[in-house]
């Protein structure tokens, strides 16, 4: 009994590492197949995103393409929910050389928060979506401006859009690239977060970043349509 439940394990755990591989060498091929276009707000300085720590957000459904958006010079860590779709989404990040931190709103949520912090206090960057693991979708429904205001950082929002691309009937409206075509990358506005942020401040962050998350998704949208 305990050989078959090993045997099963082990197979669920191959298959998650086998289809990570197949996603990630199709991403691969989507972004090096594409042409490809980086936009940035006027007050944007590259040159300091790529060497300082910040929290990046961006809408669950566009994720494919966040990994050619973190700063080269700063260990980026994402944060992915512990079900079987994440456990695919943590294997392709790894091979994107991105660190994963494990958890949910009610799965293992203090040993998340400790690791979100470590990371934090050693001036890593941390990558999430705050309408995950499971919507509402396009809403904040995350503590991203708690975990900001603990070490005084921006959040930095980020959006994707792809001219030929399958937009799935899920919760959060996946969207899946497709090879041949256009993409765009866009950075919104760095958002500060002041440190001991009250309850009405998170609010009015959470407002601000929500409105800034929709208006990138729609100018990476029209960038590609162009």
């Amino acid at each position: 009994m305990l050989k078959n439940l090993y045997k099963k394990f082990f197979r669920k755990l191959l298959a998650s590492r086998l289809i990570g591989i197949l996603i990630y060498l199709y991403i691969l091929t989507v972004f090096l197949t594409s042409r490809r276009k980086i936009v940035a707000p006027k007050n944007f300085d590259m040159e300091k995103f790529q060497n300082k720590n910040s929290v990046y957000a961006f809408w669950h459904g566009r994720m494919t393409l966040m990994f050619f958006m973190r700063p080269k010079n700063k260990k980026t860590n994402i944060f992915i929910s512990e079900h079987a779709d994440g456990k695919i989404i943590g294997n392709v990040s790894a091979l994107f050389n991105l660190n994963v931190i494990w958890g949910s709103s009610n799965r293992n949520t203090m040993r998340a928060i400790k690791q979100i912090f470590t990371v934090l206090k050693k001036k890593e960057c941390l990558a999430l979506a705050p309408d995950g693991p499971r919507g509402p979708a396009f809403e904040i429904n995350s503590n991203i401006v708690k975990i900001a205001s603990k070490y005084n950082l921006c959040i930095i929002p980020w959006a994707s859009g792809a001219s030929k691309k399958k937009v799935f009937s899920s919760w959060d409206k996946f969207i899946l690239p497709l090879p041949f075509g256009k993409l765009s990358l866009v950075y919104g506005n760095p958002i500060k977060v002041p440190p001991h942020v009250t309850d009405s401040q998170t609010k009015k962050i959470n407002s601000t970043l929500k409105k800034e998350l929709n208006a990138i998704c729609k100018k990476a949208d029209n960038l590609v349509s162009i």
